[in-house]
């Protein structure tokens, strides 16, 4: 039977306490396919955002391809991602409308980007999330004045003056002469705002909030989620100085845990501390590569580190790049016994 309801596409069974992973797509749909048939089983369900970049002919052809895919949710709300903006935050929140609709109670809410890929069979990592309820699994460091978070919260930026810039860019595209001086005048006001407005930190501190970071794949139980939902859904004063901050998708979840019910139950990182310590392995180290600032893409000379890793997801996958890493994955790692 095929369902749609308010905030999303879905056809699914209902069955409490399962877990849900939330994957926010912005390229490579057939490669997010590959990777749903290792997530989706009777025990878990998945939630999509395919990013607005993605063409609607695109977007339309995924998801009649997946209309009888059982357990499966679609957002038909679709905003464009940009990194280090509240957007990919909003994100969050609109695969959660989207199975709060309608969907079941979930026991933990995993967060995935579609280049991500599983490195460990679904029912290892269901099994685990069983045996470990609620231990929340978020990569947290608390803010110090010498590290990296500091540089997150001493700046107010304004997510209108933004998503002005955004909109200079895609509607004037190469027409210098009109595009430029516009833009000029926004990056003079966005300097305004950060100089003249109350920095975040200020404004949370001031509030008592204790400020965290860390990466932006996490995976959180019920309770954890609850209570973010619900502050996010009233636009606290806290929600709101968060969302000004600077890469929010990496200090918004730590920090709203950290007020949560499992708080005590969140593993603190060193104040030093920049490796991530999350289930998600990004690649961003290697003794035989330059640093670039972003993860490596994994190919097949990287199977036997991906094979002796203990995390359950690695990132980042390009089927574009290296489609045959992703084959000895599915073939050596994920295949059922």
């Amino acid at each position: 039977m095929d369902a749609k309801s308010k905030g999303c596409v879905n056809k699914m069974a209902t069955v409490d306490k399962k877990n849900l992973f939330m994957i926010m797509c912005h390229k490579n749909l057939s490669q997010v396919s590959r990777l749903l048939k290792h997530l989706i089983t009777s025990r878990s369900d998945v939630v999509l955002h395919i990013d607005a970049s993605v063409p609607d002919e695109e977007y339309k052809a995924f998801v009649e391809e997946h209309k009888t895919t059982d357990n499966l949710y679609i957002a038909d709300k679709r905003i464009k991602g940009i990194l280090d903006d509240r957007t990919l935050v909003d994100i969050v929140f609109i695969m959660l409308d989207c199975v709060k609709s309608k969907g079941p109670d979930y026991q933990y809410y995993a967060l995935l980007s579609g280049q991500d890929y599983a490195i460990k069979p679904i029912d290892t990592i269901n099994t685990s999330l069983d045996s470990s309820y609620p231990k929340p699994y978020i990569d947290c460091t608390a803010y110090d004045p010498d590290n990296w978070i500091y540089y997150k919260f001493r700046i107010k930026r304004s997510p209108r003056l933004r998503k002005t810039e955004r909109g200079i860019k895609d509607r004037f595209g190469k027409n210098k002469l009109i595009k430029k001086p516009l833009l000029t005048g926004v990056k003079v006001l966005k300097k305004t705002v950060s100089v003249l407005g109350k920095s975040p930190y200020k404004a949370l501190t001031g509030a008592g909030v204790e400020l965290y970071g860390g990466s932006a794949w996490w995976i959180l139980p019920d309770t954890a989620i609850d209570h973010i939902y619900t502050e996010y859904k009233n636009r606290t004063k806290i929600v709101r100085d968060l969302l000004v901050s600077y890469t929010p998708e990496e200090t918004f979840f730590q920090t709203m845990a950290m007020r949560s019910p499992v708080k005590e139950l969140i593993e603190i990182n060193p104040k030093d501390c920049i490796a991530q310590n999350c289930m998600t392995w990004a690649y961003f180290f290697d003794d035989d590569k330059p640093f670039m600032g972003h993860p490596y893409v994994f190919t097949e000379d990287d199977f036997p580190k991906l094979k002796a890793a203990h995390q359950w997801f690695a990132r980042k996958f390009d089927i574009t790049i290296d489609e045959r890493i992703i084959e000895l994955i599915d073939e050596n790692l994920l295949r059922k016994k």
